[in-house]
């Protein structure tokens, strides 16, 4: 989800320097610009948001989001979130709610004080994620792993996940961390010592 003015600087344009508020999703973007490009949208996972732009403010819906990154790569829990105007909520271990209006920056977890929207939220959540988006990712050919790790897409291998309850990522903030200072002591590949 997107918590910034959607901006439409389309040089000469007529409506170049626009801004809209709300929370509109990442996957909308790509349909607004094939749109206003004056090709149809169809087939896109995402809306356009044309006509936000003509009512000067887009409409309030829930947003989804969500990282499987670290199941997949360090077999913590995944995370799955929904901002629905002023409120962030994200499933986790220890569920996380934040007020944009109050706290933008979401560093004061409201769960425990706002139970029932907390609750509403996570629901929401429930219809949209499934046992199937949870399962292992599709194997590569060799070739293709190659490919993609020398252009820096892959740098650990998957983990399968350990049975029972996931870690929470944000209590393995600090071992992320002191992974990436470690693969930044490793030598370059031969990709960057040919460049």
């Amino acid at each position: 989800a997107v918590q910034v003015p959607l901006i439409m600087r389309l040089p000469g344009g007529a409506r170049a320097g626009t801004r809209i508020g709300g929370t509109v999703g990442q996957v909308d973007i790509p349909a607004t610009l094939v749109d206003l490009a004056g090709l149809p949208p169809q087939g896109m996972d995402g809306a356009s948001l044309r006509p936000a732009l003509a009512a000067g403010t887009a409409a309030s819906k829930p947003v989804y989001s969500e990282t499987l990154f670290p199941r997949y790569h360090f077999g913590w829990s995944a995370l799955y979130a929904v901002t629905d105007g002023r409120f962030r909520y994200v499933r986790a271990p220890r569920p996380e709610l934040f007020d944009l209006a109050t706290d933008p920056a979401e560093t004061r977890n409201i769960a425990d004080s706002r139970t029932s929207a907390a609750a509403a939220m996570d629901h929401w959540l429930e219809g949209r994620v499934s046992a199937a988006e949870l399962a292992a990712p599709d194997e590569v050919s060799p070739d293709t792993r190659e490919k993609l790790q020398a252009l820096g897409y892959i740098g650990v291998g998957t983990v399968a996940p350990p049975p029972g309850l996931l870690p929470d990522p944000k209590d393995k903030i600090g071992s992320y961390e002191d992974l990436k200072r470690a693969l930044a002591l490793l030598p370059p590949g031969p990709e960057a010592q040919e460049a």
